[in-house]
């Protein structure tokens, strides 16, 4: 079974390990762990998401998960967990940056945005950096947090 629960300072060399064969920046990783979740499964970190916060935004981070977790929804679990931390946090729209998962990021609601408008609203991310691993990837934006995470209802 998988469990979702909050990073703790001894995940933080697993979740760097996950980042690095998932070729995800591990810059800023730990002076951010306290928004950072992990996903376990028998004890064993399978997956990671973190959240970066700037004047009620959130910036998706570091989504990875283990090769033999792939298409068990964790990634889907992790990415909904990190959306209603980012929402308890404050934000009221959610960016992210990727080089290989816009797909997968647009059933959440993310649609394409400009990269000037991510680096704007978090100019002191390392993910932002130019020059840095992320340089390259595709800015994605969820404008609207709250009408996402409303309960659906069936009339």
């Amino acid at each position: 079974m998988i469990r979702i629960r909050r990073a703790a300072a001894g995940d933080l060399p697993a979740i760097q390990d996950l980042l690095r064969t998932s070729d995800l920046p591990v810059e800023g990783v730990a002076e951010g762990l306290a928004r950072f979740l992990v996903a376990e499964t028998d004890g064993l970190l399978v997956g990671t998401a973190g959240i970066e916060m700037d004047s009620g935004c959130a910036l998706l981070r570091s989504v990875a998960v283990e090769p033999a977790a792939r298409g068990e929804g964790v990634g889907i679990e992790l990415v909904r967990q990190a959306l209603r931390l980012a929402s308890v946090s404050g934000a009221q729209s959610v960016y992210l940056l990727t080089t290989s998962a816009a797909g997968f990021f647009s059933r959440f609601g993310f649609v394409p945005a400009l990269r000037a408008e991510v680096e704007a609203k978090f100019p002191d991310s390392h993910e932002t950096r130019p020059g840095g691993i992320c340089a390259t990837a595709e800015a994605m934006a969820l404008r609207d947090l709250t009408r996402i995470l409303q309960p659906h209802r069936r009339d």
